[in-house]
């Protein structure tokens, strides 16, 4: 028997004959068999023909250990800091729905939204020009300016940016919402409930479909339809009690259904709580003026800090029916 030397220079596995992998892989402490790590899990013995060793464990880098071993011992905290950010922001947003009648009632309750200065929205709206000349694609940038340029009175710009944000994703939940309140305001009442509706449609179930549903009910009392204003306010009541929002469109849809009474409590319950700053407490006065109602003194309520931040954002704005 003549011994040749091997044809091919590859490592190959003494189990499944593939090529090896030398800086992970295995090997017989009595042989010198090389085995693939995955093979090698299934094996206690060589399988080397007259061999009867055993396959030692490959050993992670000593790098990799380091940084395993610090990714367990952080894991707990990193988990814990994330579970009490957490739930304070899902308590804060969703307190009503846990709370009892009282707590419902007293701590709630969530300021309108006031909008920024004039320089801020210059600010905001030059910031997002720059962005969007980078990437006229970015949704979120066009969206962002849209309810930037709408809080300016800039409406045809609010719906140009808006209308390009749906025309890359026909289906964005905020674009609809903001057309909508844009198209609202320009007297487009019709196109505005479709965009509503679609938004309603789309995700009508979540903590935010308050939201869609008071901008429906707005541009419902543009075309002078109580019966589907009174229900669009009902039902963002319904989803959120604690957004003031909902109580002021439901007092103008009983305004114009002629029920006096309801409304002039709907616009007392808003103003104990609006932010003196908002644009609907001097909407809700004149309104209880109109209607022969005293103006009822405003009632400290503590700063709810999510939803604060929530409704900074210029597209939550909802428009006073006028």
């Amino acid at each position: 028997m003549r011994i040749k030397p091997r044809a091919s220079t590859v490592l190959r596995c003494a189990v499944c004959h593939g090529v090896l992998r030398p800086a992970v892989d295995g090997y017989c402490g009595s042989c010198g068999s090389r085995f693939h790590e995955e093979c090698r899990t299934d094996l206690e013995r060589c399988p080397t023909l007259g061999c009867r060793g055993s396959i030692p464990r490959t050993r992670r880098p000593l790098l990799e250990r380091a940084v395993f071993l610090g990714l367990v011992a952080l894991g707990p905290f990193v988990l814990a800091t994330a579970v009490i950010f957490g739930a304070e922001e899902i308590w804060a947003r969703h307190a009503p729905a846990f709370s009892g009648p009282e707590a419902r009632r007293d701590a709630a309750w969530r300021t309108s939204f006031v909008p920024p200065s004039a320089e801020d929205l210059e600010r905001e709206v030059e910031a997002y020009t720059k962005r969007l000349a980078i990437n006229q694609l970015d949704t979120a940038t066009l969206i962002a300016r849209g309810k930037a340029l709408c809080n300016q009175g800039n409406l045809e710009g609010a719906r140009h940016d808006l209308t390009s944000a749906l025309d890359i994703d026909a289906n964005d939940y905020d674009a609809l919402i903001n057309r909508g309140l844009v198209l609202t305001r320009l007297g487009q009442s019709d196109k505005a409930i479709l965009d509503l509706t679609r938004a309603i449609e789309f995700d009508g179930s979540s903590p935010r479909a308050w939201w869609p549903y008071v901008n429906r009910s707005s541009a419902y009392s543009r075309k002078g339809m109580g019966v589907e204003a009174l229900a669009d306010a009902e039902r963002a009541i319904a989803v959120d009690p604690g957004m003031i929002d909902g109580w002021v469109f439901r007092g103008y849809a009983h305004q114009l259904l002629g029920h006096q009474k309801d409304a002039i409590a709907d616009y007392q319950k808003a103003l104990r709580h609006l932010d003196p700053r908002s644009g609907f407490a001097p909407y809700c006065t004149a309104r209880l003026a109109e209607l022969g109602a005293q103006v009822p003194p405003p009632e400290p309520a503590e700063t709810d800090n999510l939803a604060h931040r929530l409704l900074r954002s210029p597209g939550s704005a909802v428009d006073t029916v006028r």
